[in-house]
């Protein structure tokens, strides 16, 4: 039985050698992130690519917004349920309900030691409980003007946090309840939580998440139509900018996005299967992001990984069905298959970025997004990398086509787990065949 035991620990870490090598830069990893959330701000009245459509057909308008200008956008991100954006949004489920106890991001974030702050409508009660410290202002315009803010700390947090978070409640009827319910209201509403943005960005001690959630395009549309609504959405540039340099300055990933969309008819809001309504925006700029439009189709489940994934969280979400978009500089290729004596060259645009040899398989780390050429011995195979890669070189013979190593899609952890299961039963079943080999020497 011990020499069983051995063998299967000999032949189980045999099979799991793995040599890394370091091809380009090491990954830039954020200090921190700030999650902007702009509820009601759908993708068609922001997006060149899109045309907005009222229900009578009528072409709407457009909004630009030019700090949004660089960093990663994803061009097709849509909501899965209608009216559930918030805890999707941080779950990456998408039927995610209250109680959100220990399936967050902001869960996940605390257990290594991040700082979680949220500026937060009253109505967002549940995910204001998920931080350590929280300001919630009142939810709506109309009922902001007759709501204090509310501001929520637990115990042991910095001083200077909970003053400057006292400090912004106070000055939040000077933004919006002071201009007003109509068009001057939202946009001050909205103000006031990116200026509040900046200061606590430069306050705060990292590593943090800092979630801001603005409801005064969504108050816009729905309480002054489609002409106001775009007004309060461009209306957000000049106070966005401020806070892309001061997350620049600190080294913080910036992801901008919403819960939902809106459609417009002469009577309201209504028929949210619209695209006008599922279609968000979704930009990611930041350390180790890279500067792309994504395309495909994708889920805002996959929102909440993506973040995991850019700050480098150990962990994952419980609940999650969604899958980290490929939206980094910079990716891990594995590669097995390969014989000790073989010599591994790894190239691009003609020029010899990695070479390697002694072990059975490697770990090329921080490869630039692009096409490669993968060469052991006399065999040549392009490799196009997209997102953290596999590829085995003993299943891919003498083929002549383009290896496509592509991010793993949802639920790749079932066919992660067949897989070690069928490698086990593989090795077992060589450790039964040396033990009768023994027994019959």
């Amino acid at each position: 039985m011990r020499l069983l035991i051995f063998l299967l620990f000999l032949l189980l870490g045999s099979a799991q050698s793995l040599t890394e090598v370091l091809v380009g830069q090491p990954p830039d990893r954020p200090q921190g992130a700030v999650v902007l959330v702009v509820d009601g701000m759908g993708s068609s009245y922001v997006y060149p690519e899109y045309d907005a459509r009222a229900l009578d057909g009528r072409v709407l308008g457009k909004a630009a917004l030019f700090s949004l200008a660089g960093g990663a956008r994803v061009l097709d991100v849509r909501v899965p349920v209608p009216g559930a954006g918030h805890n999707v949004l941080v779950t990456g489920c998408p039927w995610a309900d209250e109680p959100l106890e220990g399936t967050t991001i902001f869960d996940l974030a605390r257990e290594n030691n991040f700082t979680c702050v949220a500026l937060l409508q009253k109505g967002s009660l549940p995910l204001a409980l998920e931080q350590d410290a929280f300001l919630l202002f009142g939810e709506g315009v109309a009922v902001a003007l007759d709501a204090e803010p509310v501001v929520g700390t637990r115990a042991n947090l910095s001083p200077d946090l909970v003053s400057r978070l006292c400090g912004w409640r106070d000055q939040f009827p000077a933004y919006a309840a002071g201009r007003g319910r109509g068009i001057e209201g939202c946009i001050g509403s909205n103000s006031w939580g990116l200026d509040a943005a900046v200061d606590l960005v430069g306050a705060l001690d990292p590593p943090f998440v800092l979630l801001v959630d603005l409801g005064g395009v969504e108050d816009a549309g729905r309480l002054l139509g489609p002409e106001a609504y775009l007004e309060a959405i461009a209306s957000l540039d000049e106070p966005l900018a401020r806070l892309v340099q001061a997350c620049e300055g600190q080294d913080l990933l910036l992801l901008v996005t919403a819960d939902g969309g809106m459609t417009f008819s002469d009577r309201g809001q209504i028929d949210p299967g619209r695209m006008e309504s599922l279609r968000v925006p979704v930009v990611f700029m930041g350390p180790g992001v890279d500067d792309i439009i994504l395309t495909g189709a994708w889920s805002q489940t996959d929102i909440a990984p993506t973040v995991v994934e850019m700050l480098g969280l150990d962990g994952s979400l419980s609940r999650s069905e969604g899958s980290a978009m490929p939206v980094r500089k910079r990716y891990d290729l594995e590669v097995r298959g390969t014989e000790p004596a073989d010599v591994v060259r790894v190239r691009r645009d003609g020029g010899l970025v990695a070479e390697v040899a002694g072990d059975s398989g490697y770990i090329f780390r921080g490869m630039d997004r692009g096409a490669y050429t993968m060469g052991v011995g006399r065999r040549s195979v392009p490799v196009c990398l997209n997102g953290d890669g596999f590829l085995d070189l003993a299943t891919t013979g003498r083929m002549s086509g383009v290896v496509v190593a592509w991010p793993a899609l949802p639920h790749v952890e079932g066919r992660t787990l067949l897989g070690a299961f069928l490698i086990l039963m593989i090795n077992l079943a060589g450790v039964a065949m040396i033990v009768r080999i023994v027994r019959g020497g």
